[in-house]
């Protein structure tokens, strides 16, 4: 199996299917990178260069005791980008992977990314504190990660329909896949990596032209917290907002997550730059 090392030596488990165009999949919290199979079958199909990887402590790569801190994490996705020496990359990021890909970018800097798309986006910050009202009380925070800590299936029972639509026709047994992703990751990891991580003073400084696809129906990520603030944030950007979809929305939505993905690959990069607008689909 192919494995790259990360700055401190950690074996990151990736894979690269072959391509004209470079496109880098960072995954969610708790999973790893087969949820983007459903996304990878077309494009890869359709000459992209489809590049995912295993975030440290998840899928088949190392399982260190140290190191699951957001700079670290943005750090091992530079290891991939460097090691396959990768340019012109569309980078796309979902959930917990928006927030490495944004610590990237403040990090290591846009030289080799083109694009980036931010899925089910868990920024700028879901905490509440006084200079963040919007954000969610603590006490909501603070129990999901005495749930997890306690029994991380009573965590993702305690919050029904979070994931994928409340009303979606993905299969039992695609339901029960992605559980036992989270299930097989380390509660130690699985604690550390749940943040929220505050990228407030990080994203007004992107100016990569960027798509943003979120459903109405997020319960981990709800819109207004997180998606419609941060497109008001950004510089060029692109929003599409699917009505009725969950947090999953890149496997109960796939078909129109495909293509509203494909029409940003395709675009004329000319074209995504100042672009200021919201779809609903």
């Amino acid at each position: 199996m192919p494995y790259l090392k990360a700055s401190d030596g950690t074996d990151l488990f990736f894979t690269d299917w072959p391509g004209d165009r470079p496109v880098v999949f960072v995954h969610a919290w708790g999973l790893n990178s087969c949820m983007w199979d459903y996304q990878i079958a077309d494009l890869a199909g359709s000459g992209f260069r489809c590049i995912t990887f295993d975030r440290r402590g998840h899928g088949r790569s190392d399982r260190p005791g140290v190191g699951y801190d957001l700079d670290t994490l943005a750090d091992d996705l530079a290891s991939v980008l460097e090691t396959l020496d990768l340019s012109n990359v569309t980078l796309v990021a979902h959930s917990l992977g928006t927030c490495e890909a944004v610590r990237y970018l403040s990090r290591h800097g846009a030289d080799r990314i083109d694009r980036l798309v931010l899925s089910g986006t868990l920024m700028p910050y879901l905490r509440k504190t006084a200079d963040n009202p919007e954000g969610l009380d603590p006490s909501i925070l603070d129990k999901g990660a005495e749930l997890i800590k306690r029994d991380v299936g009573a965590f993702m029972d305690a919050y029904p329909g979070q994931y994928f639509d409340a009303e979606d026709s993905v299969s039992e047994e695609l339901v029960n896949w992605t559980r036992r992703q989270i299930v097989e990751t380390s509660m130690p990891i699985l604690l550390a990596t749940n943040g929220p991580f505050d990228l407030r003073n990080e994203l007004p400084a992107i100016d990569t032209p960027t798509l943003i696809l979120h459903g109405t129906d997020d319960i981990s990520a709800p819109i207004d917290l997180t998606a419609r603030r941060v497109a008001k944030i950004l510089k060029n950007k692109r929003m599409v907002v699917f009505k009725g979809a969950g947090h999953g929305l890149y496997v109960s939505r796939s078909r129109e997550y495909f293509a509203e993905l494909s029409k940003f690959l395709d675009a004329d990069i000319s074209t995504l730059t100042n672009v200021d607008e919201e779809i609903l689909i």
